[in-house]
């Protein structure tokens, strides 16, 4: 019983550490501005970022000093501004 026990603490404890590693947003200081960094993945678009954290489109191009028809395969990562849109 003891053993089971330890198995599945050991279980629980693992996938507790995995998830925390992959879905934590780490706020940075940038210009006087809090920003969460983002990582971009293969065939996100700016309105598609900009959808998901609820920012618009123009705020987050002018974080990152970005037009509006920026191809994303040269940059690899965009900062998204914590503020009144972002919940």
């Amino acid at each position: 019983m003891s053993k089971l026990l330890l198995v599945i603490a050991f279980l629980l404890y693992g996938t507790v550490g995995f998830s925390q590693e992959n879905d934590s947003l780490f706020a940075v200081e940038r210009n006087n501005a809090w920003l969460i960094q983002h990582k971009i993945k293969k065939g996100e678009t700016l309105f598609l970022i900009s959808r998901r954290f609820h920012v618009p489109p123009a705020i987050l191009a002018g974080a990152n000093r970005l037009p509006f028809t920026q191809n994303f395969a040269t940059i690899d990562s965009v900062y998204i501004p914590v503020s009144a849109y972002t919940p």
